[in-house]
């Protein structure tokens, strides 16, 4: 089971990335369940609905992270909330160049 939780509320100007009160927070927190990977959570409509945005998790979380590739079950990370149009452009474009998830490769766990 998945468990986020929300921690705080957004002004009405802050960027969101769905319609459900967990988007619609400042920030959240995520429990990593078994399988989970940053590509998938980020995938996830309640976090961010975009498997490209797994960069954001990775850059909020790098305190508890080393390896992008590597999370654990009851890991407890930080979402980020409050980005801009900009920022996600950014990075989606990094992740689409990265080789931790290869877009389009074998290796990229494809929608």
């Amino acid at each position: 089971m998945t468990r986020v939780t929300v921690t705080s509320a957004p002004s009405a100007a802050q960027s969101t990335c769905c319609d459900t009160p967990i988007c619609k927070s400042a920030f959240a927190w995520k429990t990593v369940g078994s399988g989970e990977t940053l590509w998938s959570i980020a995938a996830r409509p309640e976090i961010y609905n975009d498997p490209l945005l797994w960069l954001l998790l990775y850059q909020a979380n790098r305190d508890q992270i080393k390896d992008p590739r590597q999370i654990f079950r009851g890991q407890t990370l930080h979402i980020p909330r409050n980005i801009s149009e900009r920022e996600r452009d950014e990075a989606r474009e990094a992740a689409r160049k990265s080789t931790v998830f290869p877009v389009g490769t074998d290796l990229s766990p494809l929608r």
